[in-house]
């Protein structure tokens, strides 16, 4: 679900997945996401509609957001547990 966001942030230099990490956080308030990540309301749009073409999600859909949001926290585990061997 999130390989092509994934490859996207590392072919590009890109902040797609920290982008929506803060969009969650912020509980889906674009503005407060843009507060957070010191950028323009309208780039963060601009990177969620990245995300939504490269995962095929809709971020207006309750269980498309539940489903990035629970790839993005299993992510973070496998993450953390790669460090750690």
């Amino acid at each position: 679900m999130l390989g092509g966001i994934i490859e996207y942030d590392e072919r590009k230099d890109g902040r797609l997945l920290e982008t929506l990490r803060v969009y969650f956080e912020a509980n889906c308030s674009q503005q407060d996401a843009a507060d957070q990540l010191f950028v323009h309301h309208k780039t963060v749009r601009y990177r969620l509609t990245r995300i939504e073409e490269l995962s095929g999600l809709d971020l207006s859909k309750h269980e498309d957001r539940i489903n990035l949001d629970l790839a993005l926290k299993v992510q973070s585990v496998m993450d953390v547990l790669a460090a750690g061997v």
